[in-house]
């Protein structure tokens, strides 16, 4: 691939900047550098309504459903001290302690609520509005590009979702696209600046997700592959950055590597989140996903390929090197997950890929707008089709909950037995039930039920279970579900239960001893 010549957009501080045409006009270049030429007032006013109208998506009802597993555990990590977060003593299995330092801060203000952590993360996500009206005005300064770019965003049904979530992914977004806009930077004009705010980036991200770690290796493809006169001066610059962000890592790395040890990827279908990510980064997981089945899963992704992501790529030869910087961080961050998930772990997950939508769509909109002029109505067609698939996706997750119903279970128990022990088979909700009765004794069993119950066998739970007199038990509608709830009917009777969607609740007690 050929990175040697600049782009038209590169030379956009240099006074002899030519305009270049464009499928529905001429793409205006700004001869000047910074800011100048992206904001103008009603820019701003575009934006920051923009800006309303994303925070009120993200937030309204942040409330009506229930916290989930994860949640639970960003809130049982924010509510640990600093030092123990920062020493690793409070450790998540997953997860640096970056987000959860943030969390805690922002929680020592707001108040340790679930709703409070979610209205952080609406508050992270949108600055991404922001940060990609900057990043689409540098690469092309055409406000058409950019307002298209910017009411995606603003829309996308996948960072609407998950910027109401507890989880570190709304800011992760926001970081994400303002380190590529700050790589677009650099490759213009190179200025120490930029390079101190991208080594900034680089030394925070990590201590986020460790999935940046995937961003910060693709870099150095278009920092390094740009001009030849710069290529060593850039490499140089890229290593020392490198450098830096490992020597602040190295404190934490102790903690990592037995994170390293300690977990263990669950059943994560990769191959289907690496099929599925195309629909994903439209409709997200409340348009189409696994629950409505195969066949409806293949009609979205032709429907997606063929109508949004085709029309893209016929323009996309002539202005790959406007948008490389977009696409190389998205094509390699997916093309190094599915690389890790091939040959060491199943690490492929949609969710972990969100934050380089904006990139996506940045890209896309430049692309889709480059289009000739006699492909004007294909360009309209393909974005009438992104904002219908938004609405419908959104329309399905206001409309309906999503989440697993755990304040519903804890009210049901409070209401029918408060003083009854809950057992969780696995850890499928003994955090998130906890939010709700705090104090309540729960037993969680990690023991693997195996074939005919051998696991449980082999383990003496049942004798456990028979101390307990009578008991709540909870467990997914797994594939071995019948198999366990017959298991406990044999040696327990059934005196009470409750379903929660893929939640099975039941009651039981001893069974009474027979005198002869």
């Amino acid at each position: 691939m050929n990175f040697t010549e600049p782009a038209i957009s590169d030379r956009e501080d240099r006074q002899d900047v030519p305009t270049v045409a464009s499928g529905s006009g001429r793409v205006r270049r700004h001869a000047n550098s910074g800011t100048a030429g992206i904001w103008t007032w009603p820019d701003v006013i575009l934006v920051a309504s923009l800006v309303v109208i994303g925070f009120v998506l993200r937030s309204i009802g942040v409330g009506w459903e229930s916290i989930w597993y994860d949640e639970a555990c960003s809130l049982k990590m924010a509510s640990a001290s600093f030092h123990d977060l920062i020493t690793g003593a409070a450790l998540d299995i997953g997860n640096p302690c970056g987000y959860f330092i943030l969390l805690k801060l922002w929680c020592s203000v707001f108040g340790y609520t679930i709703e409070s952590a979610r209205i952080f993360s609406a508050v992270a996500d949108v600055m991404s509005i922001v940060i990609t009206w900057v990043f689409a005005m540098t690469i092309c300064r055409d406000r058409r590009i950019a307002v298209t770019a910017v009411v995606m965003v603003t829309i996308n049904p996948a960072m609407i979702f998950l910027a109401r979530e507890a989880r570190v992914f709304g800011l992760l977004t926001a970081l994400v696209t303002t380190v590529a806009w700050l790589t677009e930077k650099i490759l213009r004009d190179g200025r120490r600046r930029y390079w101190v705010a991208l080594t900034a980036c680089s030394i925070v991200l990590p201590h986020l997700h460790y999935y940046t770690l995937f961003v910060l290796t693709v870099l150095w493809i278009p920092l390094v592959f740009g001009r030849k006169d710069e290529r060593l001066s850039r490499f140089v610059q890229y290593v020392g950055m490198g450098l830096i962000s490992l020597l602040c890592f190295l404190p934490w790395s102790p903690n990592f590597l037995l994170q390293l040890t300690l977990w263990t990827a669950p059943f994560n279908p990769w191959m289907k989140h690496a099929a599925y990510f195309p629909v994903y980064t439209l409709a997200g997981r409340t348009g189409i996903w696994k629950q409505d089945g195969l066949m409806m899963m293949l009609l979205a992704q032709v429907v997606v390929l063929g109508g949004v992501y085709l029309p893209a790529l016929l323009s996309i030869k002539s202005v790959f090197r406007i948008i490389r910087v977009p696409a190389l961080i998205a094509i390699g961050v997916m093309s190094l997950a599915l690389f890790v998930s091939v040959v060491y772990d199943s690490l492929l997950n949609c969710r972990y890929l969100s934050p380089v939508i904006p990139c996506i769509i940045i890209a896309w909109s430049v692309a889709i707008w480059h289009l000739p002029q006699r492909l004007k109505m294909l360009r309209w067609c393909s974005i009438a089709l992104v904002c219908l698939i938004a609405m419908g996706s959104l329309g399905r997750m206001y409309a309906r909950n999503h989440k697993h119903d755990w304040r519903g279970v804890a009210a049901m128990i409070s209401h029918r037995a408060a003083d009854s022990p809950v057992v969780f088979y696995e850890d499928i909700g003994e955090e998130s039930f906890h939010y709700y009765r705090a104090g309540h004794a729960t037993r969680r069993v990690p023991e693997r039920f195996g074939n005919a119950g051998e696991g449980w066998n082999e383990s003496g739970l049942e004798s456990e279970l028979q101390q307990m007199g009578d008991f709540w038990f909870c467990l997914w509608t797994l594939d071995d579900w019948e198999a366990i709830e017959t298991w406990m009917e044999d040696r327990f009777d059934r005196i009470d239960a409750a379903d929660f969607g893929e939640i099975q609740v039941r009651r039981y007690q001893v069974k009474p001893t027979t005198v002869p």
